[in-house]
């Protein structure tokens, strides 16, 4: 067999899981679906990366952004492709003219503009229960 199709074969496999298990790993889904990945198709050898904007985080506590697992260098998620970092640190970077984001900007105190919209802070989680203790869902 060659690399290519084991590789292949790889990614079949990853996708029937996170398709079996049901797992959106988007809109919101994306810690309990780094989480299955991890352990379910790493075997918790990979680590929880997640990408947020930064002055959400920061003035209001708001993981605005994505998270995924990084294995063998690459970052996984629940689409089952292989991603690089800046993939992930897209989910972060906002849109700033879009309203909704400015309205919450003017709520938490910060100045919504091209720098605070595309600002994003890389950080990672030594454990599940770290992050979902991030995302408040104890």
């Amino acid at each position: 067999m060659k690399i290519t199709e084991i590789f292949v074969e790889n990614l079949n496999t990853i996708s029937n899981k996170i398709r079996q298990a049901n797992l959106q790993g988007f809109c919101g889904d994306c810690p309990e679906a780094a989480i299955f990945i991890n352990k379910n198709i790493f075997q918790n050898r990979g680590k929880i990366v997640g990408a947020f904007n930064r002055a959400f985080l920061e003035y209001g506590q708001d993981p605005i952004g994505h998270v995924a697992v990084l294995y063998n260098g690459n970052y996984w998620d629940a689409d089952a492709k292989p991603k690089h970092l800046d993939e992930i640190e897209s989910w972060g970077m906002l849109d700033p003219t879009d309203l909704d984001y400015k309205e919450k900007a003017d709520e938490y105190g910060f100045d919504w503009n091209d720098d605070t919209a595309s600002e994003v802070i890389i950080t990672s989680f030594n454990s599940d229960q770290a992050l979902l203790d991030f995302f408040h869902r104890n």
